[in-house]
């Protein structure tokens, strides 16, 4: 230009890509703006040998003609080939390139150049390289219209729960209300830190009056003001009242048949025993604010086996924590969480059946312990109706264990379905999630995000990967059960699943209440120390 001579066609392509490169990586979109430095690798595959070749070929000479780069076949090909596993080293670092990240998300699986929520506090930063902050905002989804149901998975020590604590104290501090159903009590010490100790309180449900959760009460019904104006918005709230007053039974005959042996279920008059106890149900009144006692008059008149159950039930509702089924009176439970910005629900020494326990095995306390921790997440669930402000309800997963798989699946259901109303974030914790497969064969469709942390085993992790729609028998089983504790695969409302690093290096008040070993607390400097996880 300076000599008045039109460079070569060749130098004006190259200078045009300089001039959008540079305008990209100042002004461009976060997406457009990322560079992607590495290695670069090509995986071909064929039913053959042959068909290989020709597939290589054709491959390596359209990248010639077109991009003008070439392509090399080294030695080494398993350990290449490994390298297609997530989190995978490399093997030969050989020549680098430096290309915007959404040619290279558009070449391999599962990639994406955005993790988490465009906005929220943030979680910690991106497992493979540590230089991108993760943001996740649980009211993403509601606020979107999307499912607000979001799922922990991780094996003992994986940081599940301290997941959870983290997410409550990021929406309590946003002032958001919080409840959490903590049967041990560990989350508890969030009560504690500075900044909420005044607007949180904790509720120990053993020492809680009768009838606290008598099932009746726990599922409220619609408010036909929440509802369109006409015969549409008429329908509508019928079929939701009645689905209310269908929920209260399953609900009913899951707590009352939780309570009785398991000989008297699984032996040769389970049925009878099954059969009679949904009979007195079904024909006892359901309304909001019926109680259990209406089912056991109705089992007195239904022969002598149903006489056998009442008398079992009778034994029951005096028994500490069972009582809590049984109100004196009638009452209402939904005062319970009261107004407090953040709630904490816990039942202290109740011993709840251990995950995939058989009921016939169940001790005596572990039968009275079941009922109530399953009925206290619907309390802690019940939270959700109070307003349309943004909200965080979060279930341990001891809550759930010897539930009835219908019951889970109307619970799992209504959080997805309700949290989208209610702009409620829904938080179930699970340390297997095999115990959620048999709900539905489309249960991944009610989860709106998920976090995966380490996994006890391959088929634990392949039920987790399950759920969050990640293809199974593809070697990712074998990250899962490699991560450390702190990491989690992510799969949010918007994004493809990524590995990310939780961080708690910049809350070491919070990370010091988290932390629940033996020895004392320690902040730590990052999330992944395993003193840091509860």
């Amino acid at each position: 230009w300076e000599h008045d001579e039109e460079p070569p066609a060749e130098v004006s392509r190259a200078l045009e890509v300089a001039r959008r490169g540079e305008d990209e990586a100042r002004s461009g979109s976060r997406e457009v703006a990322c560079r992607l430095i590495g290695p670069v690798r090509a995986a071909i595959t064929g039913v053959t040998a042959e068909e290989v070749r020709r597939r290589v070929q054709a491959f390596t000479a359209a990248y010639a003609r077109d991009q003008r780069i070439g392509w090399t076949h080294t030695h080494g090909q398993a350990a290449l080939l490994s390298e297609f596993v997530p989190t995978a080293p490399i093997a030969l670092p050989g020549t680098e390139r430096w290309m915007p990240a959404p040619f290279a998300a558009t070449a391999v699986p599962n990639a994406a150049t955005r993790v988490g929520t465009p906005s929220g506090p943030m979680l910690g930063s991106t497992f493979a390289t540590g230089r991108s902050a993760v943001l996740f905002d649980p009211a993403f989804g509601p606020e979107h219209e999307r499912s607000g149901l979001i799922l922990t998975c991780g094996g003992l020590g994986s940081g599940k729960s301290a997941l959870t604590g983290i997410l409550a104290e990021q929406a309590a501090r946003l002032g958001r209300k919080v409840v959490l159903l903590d049967p041990s009590g560990p989350l508890a010490q969030l009560a504690t830190l500075t900044h909420l100790r005044r607007d949180a309180r904790v509720v120990n449900l053993t020492s809680a009056r009768p009838g606290t959760l008598n099932p009746y009460t726990l599922i409220p019904n619609p408010q036909r003001s929440q509802y369109s104006d006409g015969e549409d918005g008429d329908t509508e709230y019928n079929q939701d009242f009645a689905a209310a007053a269908a929920e209260r039974r399953e609900l009913t005959i899951d707590a009352l048949t939780m309570l009785l042996p398991g000989a008297m279920i699984s032996g040769p008059n389970g049925g009878t025993t099954i059969a009679v106890l949904r009979s007195a149900v079904a024909n006892a009144p359901s309304h909001l604010g019926a109680t259990p006692w209406d089912v056991i008059s109705l089992l007195e008149q239904e022969g002598e086996h149903g006489k056998a159950v009442a008398q079992i039930l009778r034994d029951a509702s005096e028994q500490r924590g069972a009582s809590l089924i049984f109100p004196a009176t009638n009452q209402d439970s939904s005062g319970v969480t009261g107004d407090a910005l953040l709630t904490v629900i816990t039942t202290p020494g109740l011993t709840p059946p251990a995950p995939g326990s058989r009921r016939e095995y169940w001790t005596w306390a572990e039968q009275m312990a079941a009922p109530v921790l399953h009925l206290a997440a619907r309390l802690a669930a019940r939270t959700m109706y109070g307003d349309r402000e943004p909200k965080l309800i979060g279930v341990d997963e001891g809550a759930l264990t010897g539930r009835g798989d219908a019951s889970l699946g109307h619970f799992m259901d209504r959080g997805a379905r309700d949290s989208r109303k209610w702009n409620a974030a829904f938080l179930i914790g699970s340390q297997n999630p095999r115990d959620f497969l048999p709900i539905s064969e489309e249960i991944g469709n009610l989860i709106g995000a998920m976090f995966i942390g380490r996994m006890d085993s391959d088929a634990s992790a392949a039920a987790a990967l399950h759920l969050a729609k990640v293809p199974v028998g593809l070697g990712y089983e074998a990250m899962l059960t490699g991560l450390s504790a702190g990491q989690f695969l992510l799969r949010d409302w918007t994004n493809p699943p990524q590995l990310v690093q939780v961080a708690l290096n910049h809350r070491p008040e919070l990370a010091a209440v988290l932390n629940t070993t033996p020895h004392g607390a320690t902040t730590g400097t990052t999330f992944n120390a395993q003193e840091v996880f509860a």
